[in-house]
């Protein structure tokens, strides 16, 4: 859904700006040689990004909401651009080369000379990135809602019907109000299909750019 055009604080500790605990986790390029005589074999990744990495409400792995693609493109080490298939007037969405894969962001910029800024993180179906809580795609309902509710959380989960998909919900989890960041799932009515965080407006986009 999040590309037919083209979440994160569970209270502020829980989904939120533990960066340094996921980048933690990088991974590294890392060198082998097969045998004494052969050439040496390189598998790489984006430093600090993998399917390891989780899912805040302000980012993931050294990538933050707010960044552009050329400071974004520097914290990983890897080209973060823009796909030219989901391009519309002042909305767009960018990968990382290399991956990991099904994670893209969305990116906006109010003029053509402008640079593109971060503004939501988005989790696909086919990505095996979890939050910061341990929620993936696969979760069931039940699952999200305990996860982000309990008498040590903070703050608000809310359960909202589905723009395209009859049986499906919108879960999301606020944490600082309408102004702030927010971690959203969609569901199909039993489980998570894909789910994304940032800026609230943009997360709320049921069409993406839109």
């Amino acid at each position: 859904m999040l590309l037919l055009l083209g979440l994160s604080l569970g209270a502020c500790a829980d989904e939120g700006s533990d960066s340094a605990a996921d980048t933690s986790s990088s991974t590294v390029a890392t060198s082998v040689s097969t045998t004494t005589t052969a050439a040496p074999t390189t598998t790489t990744t984006a430093p600090g990004l993998s399917d390891d990495s989780k899912l805040r409400f302000d980012g993931i792995g050294p990538i933050q909401v707010g960044m552009t693609l050329g400071q974004a493109t520097a914290a990983v080490g890897k080209p973060v651009t823009v796909d030219p298939r989901y391009v519309l007037e002042g909305c767009a969405y960018a990968t990382v080369q290399g991956g990991p894969e099904d994670l893209s962001f969305m990116v906006l910029r109010d003029n053509d000379t402008d640079p593109w800024r971060i503004v939501r993180v988005n989790v696909n179906e086919k990505s095996r990135i979890a939050t910061l809580s341990g929620v993936r795609i696969g979760a069931t309902e039940a699952e999200v809602k305990s996860t982000y509710s309990g008498p040590d959380k903070t703050g608000k989960v809310a359960v909202g019907q589905h723009t395209y998909v009859e049986q499906g919900h919108y879960i999301t989890y606020d944490v600082d109000g309408p102004e702030g960041l927010l971690l959203l799932f969609e569901t199909d009515g039993t489980k998570v299909t894909e789910f994304r965080s940032g800026e609230q407006g943009p997360v709320n986009y049921p069409e993406g750019c839109a």
